[in-house]
């Protein structure tokens, strides 16, 4: 192999990898039966109480039920 067929495939990984962390740690789901305290990189929290996909950017996220029943 040459050199051009080698770059060629250390970036086609690199890429790869980026794809994989963006998708695992950017996008987030909420089911409609939850809620969830969302806090950013950068510290500011809020709440989703919306059901579906949304942008995490990488937030830590806590996932609530809506009703809990104890009996």
């Amino acid at each position: 192999m040459n050199k051009k067929s080698i770059f060629s495939i250390i970036a086609g990984v690199i890429a790869l990898i980026v794809v994989v962390a963006i998708l695992a740690g950017g996008i987030g789901k909420n089911d409609a039966q939850n809620w969830q305290v969302i806090q950013s990189v950068g510290g500011k929290i809020t709440i989703r109480d919306q059901a579906g996909w949304y942008p995490k950017w990488f937030a830590t996220v806590w996932t609530y039920p809506r009703y809990v029943d104890k009996t």
